[in-house]
This record gives structure tokens, sequence and C-alpha cells, in this order.
């Protein structure tokens, strides 16, 4: 790859001789680093810009939580550092090799030399900072607008998600609490008949050597059981619920994200019991520093997407491993299957298809969202009349 051409595709240079071209060319220095090199570091002082030549280098931030947020990928044939080149502030981003690159570096105290005796490559500049400041502007404009609405958009499909929990919960919980309180009502009359056959018996011996004692204590075992029973299941049913509302939580939290698809698996059984077969295969995964209820809120939605996918009876399939130093955590159902352009809409906000397993609103989008604050990503397969499979990959911090 020609270096004189790649220079000329910066912005800065665009407008500047060919000869002037070939000695910035010539003032700087061709370099070859490996596969994990870190370039630059945020906060580091600045006196180079580069040019990649060959391979791909990662551009990434951290957040006040510690995560990596990636905020480009770039090839060879582009630039980076040019405005810190300029403007000798401190990196703005850390930079890393993500394959073995050859790198240009252009240093600024050899470019300002070539500046005194090539005024027209500061004409250049200016014209360049001059599009750069106007394109910046139209964007943090845009990215306003786009944030605000992401923001008022999610809180929306957030609330509706809750509603339709509760709603779920409310189903859910209503035959234990049917079965205690049918139970309730015969533990009661057995209560009744004991107290009319002690006082029709002569003696205690008479009462308990008797067929109707034998029968009451029968029937009182089994409605005990039935309590038991019940019991238990609303047991499960609120701390299911309790671990998933961390979703109002904003604390960083060490969790087993096991916990939190069971809870959420508990909650959305009343949408899936009895026609779609769920099954799960966990692997040794360790814990992960995360925001636990925004994760259960991305199961959520991506178990309801599921189950929506799904007509008649069918099955998903919940799959977790561990791959290097992150973890992948796959949803694998057997519904109608996504067409491949509308693979490509799929997470935008709004969505939705009649007909088709896309009916989530702002839940997809949101659930994007979500993965990525947490320098994660989910990819989609699917097949019409196949079924897909969502996989959620989230680094291990």
């Amino acid at each position: 790859m020609l270096i004189d051409s790649l220079l000329k595709k910066i912005p800065f240079f665009s407008q500047i001789p060919d000869d002037v071209i070939k000695k910035i060319q010539n003032s700087g220095t061709i370099e070859e680093l490996p596969v994990g090199h870190v370039i630059c570091r945020e906060g580091d002082e600045t006196n180079s810009m580069y040019l990649i030549l060959k391979g791909d280098v990662r551009i990434y931030k951290q957040d006040d939580q510690g995560l990596e947020i990636e905020m480009a990928v770039l090839k060879a044939g582009s630039f980076l550092g040019e405005l810190a080149f300029l403007d000798n502030n401190p990196r703005s981003a850390d930079v890393a090799c993500i394959t073995d690159v050859e790198l240009f570096t252009l240093v600024r105290e050899d470019f300002l030399k070539l500046l005194e005796n090539h005024p027209e490559i500061i004409r250049s500049v200016i014209i360049s900072l001059t599009s750069k400041l106007r394109e910046k502007i139209e964007d943090d404009f845009t990215s306003k607008l786009s944030k605000e609405r992401l923001r008022s958009q999610a809180e929306v499909e957030r609330h509706r998600s809750l509603s339709l929990m509760v709603a779920g919960v409310a189903h859910e919980i209503n035959n234990p609490i049917g079965a205690v309180s049918s139970a309730n009502n015969v533990i009661d009359r057995c209560i009744d008949k004991i107290e009319t056959e002690l006082q029709q018996s002569e003696t205690l011996e008479d009462f308990t050597g008797g067929r109707a004692y034998n029968n009451l204590r029968e029937i009182l075992r089994e409605n005990s059981a039935i309590v038991a029973s019940a019991s238990e299941r609303i047991t499960t049913i609120v701390t299911s619920l309790r671990n998933f509302v961390r979703l109002d939580e904003a604390e960083y939290q060490q969790v087993d994200i096991h916990e939190g698809i069971n809870s959420t698996l508990t909650l959305l059984e009343s949408r899936y019991k009895g026609r779609i077969e769920v099954t799960t295969d966990y692997g040794d995964l360790p814990e992960i520093r995360c925001f636990p209820g925004q994760l259960n809120q991305v199961f959520m939605n991506l178990l309801k997407n599921a189950v929506q996918a799904i007509e008649g009876v069918g099955t998903i399939h919940i799959q977790t491993s561990q791959k290097a130093k992150s973890i992948q955590v796959a949803f694998t159902d057997s519904g109608v299957g996504i067409g491949p352009e509308k693979l490509k809409k799929l997470f935008d906000f709004g969505f939705s298809q009649d007909n088709d397993r896309v009916k989530m609103g702002a839940g997809l989008a949101s659930s994007m969202n979500i993965i990525k604050k947490h320098a994660g990503t989910i990819t989609v397969k699917s097949e019409v009349g196949s079924g897909s499979t969502f996989t959620i990959e989230i680094p291990v911090q």
C-alpha cells in the first residue's frame, strides 16, 4: 500500500501538492507491531500521528467501573491521532493492535519543521479543522437527540417489561395460593369432624381405633403436603422476583449469571408452560462483574422473543460456556426464524413485524445497548422456518 496515496486521504493533507506529500512521507518512520501491542493509553502525552499500513487496531475507553467500551476498529488505510497531534492534548482513548500491524508514524517536531518551509500545509490544516468542527457540532446535536430518544424508549420498554412480568407473576402465584386456600378449607372441615367424633366417642382409644380417625389423619397429611408444596412454589416465585428486580439497582456487582437466567425462566413460566420445552446446558462459569438487573432485562427480552417466535409447541435451549476471557450465553429456539433482510434492522428501535417473531419494540435495541455497556456483543444466526440463536458474549473482568 503506497504511503503517499494514503497520506492524501488524510483531510489535513488532501490539498497539499504531491512533492510536499513526498517530503511528509520521508519525514515519517515505519514500524511493525505485534498483536496485543498497546500503541497509546488514554491520557498519554501526544507527539505523533499514525497511519495504518497493514493490520487492524482497536480504539477503546474504560468507564467509571473499569469496563472497556469499544469505540472503533480501524483497518489498513485508516489514520488516527491527528487532532491530538495538532492541539497537543493528551490521548483521549486507548489504542491496541488486534492483529500484527505495520504503522507509519509522523512525529510532531518533524511536521513543524515542514510547516516552516511549506505554508500551504497550514492552509490545508485550517480547512480540515473547520470542516471537522462543523461535523463535530452536527454530530453532537444528533447524538444528543439520539441519546434522549434512546433513554425515553428504553424507559418505556423497561416499564412495559415490568408490567408484563408482574402480570405473569400474579397469574403464576394464583395457582399455589388457590391450592393453599382449598387445602385450608379441607383442614378446617377435618378439625370440625375430629371435634364431632371426639364428642361421640366415650374414650380417646375409641376415637383413635375407629375408621374415621385413620381417614381424617390421611386427609390432613395430604393437605399438609399440598400446603407445603404450594408454599415452596410461592417462595420460589418471590425469590425469583426479588432476584429479577435488581433491574432497579445501579450497583455494579459480582454475580452468577445462571441465577439471573433461572429467575427469568421462573417469572416467564406461565407463558411457555405446557407447550414449550425449555432445556439448559450450563457450563462452569466464573462470576462476572456487571449490572445484574440490566442483564436480567436482556435475558427477559431474549426469552420473550424466543417464546413469541414459537407457534404452538416447540423448544428453547439455553447454553452457557466460557471462551478465553469471556463468557457466552446462547438462546436457541425452534421458532419461525428471521429473514436476512430483517436481520439487518433487528436491533433498531421500534422494529416490529406483524406475523413474525420480531415483536419486541425497543426490547432488542435496549438489550444491545445494555450488552454494549458491558463491552459485550449480541450476534444472531437465523433461518426462516428453522429457528434462531441469539448469542451474548461478555468479557470476564
